[in-house]
């Protein structure tokens, strides 16, 4: 087989597969993989979940792995930055697993694709793999595919 002929892995992409073989015998899984910046200047951003609590520890523990792994994998021109961490309250839910994670709490939906930024409010109801439904304060159950120009986030408690 031609070099032509191999699909060409994004550097994101290759190292979301190794997060995924980090954190395969554990209960924590890769959300985001973001390499921004120039090169000399790059910035890896790295956000995991869990569908248990997720500590400092075992961030960490993620970080010196993926870093010992980086340098010997070669991914990355020049010199970068890693961050691993959570996604926290401000980045948006994106894979099946969060949604399923978060059933029971307040969630926002605004639909990026609209002008006006329209913005909805419920309680997360049920989440499939392909759609999720929320119950809103007027108790009515609305329905979304995750496929639409949505962007959901976890509401705070307070």
């Amino acid at each position: 087989m031609k070099e032509s002929d191999l699909i060409k892995v994004s550097a994101e992409e290759r190292i979301s597969e190794l997060v995924n073989e980090l954190t395969a015998s554990t209960p924590m899984y890769v959300v985001e993989v973001v390499l921004r910046g120039r090169k000399g200047s790059r910035v890896l951003d790295v956000f995991v979940d869990s569908d248990e609590s997720l500590d400092v520890d075992a961030l960490a523990r993620l970080s010196r792995e993926l870093s010992v792994i980086l340098d010997v994998e070669d991914l990355i021109d020049g010199h970068f930055n890693l961050n691993v961490s959570s996604p926290g309250l401000d980045r948006p839910l994106v894979s099946p697993r969060q949604f399923r994670k978060n059933i029971g709490r307040r969630i926002a939906i605004t639909d990026s694709s609209a002008v006006s930024g329209g913005q909805l409010e419920g309680v997360l109801v049920e989440a499939g793999s392909e759609d999720f439904e929320i119950e809103t304060t007027e108790g009515r159950r609305e329905r979304f595919a995750r496929s639409d120009s949505l962007e959901v986030r976890v509401l705070p408690p307070w």
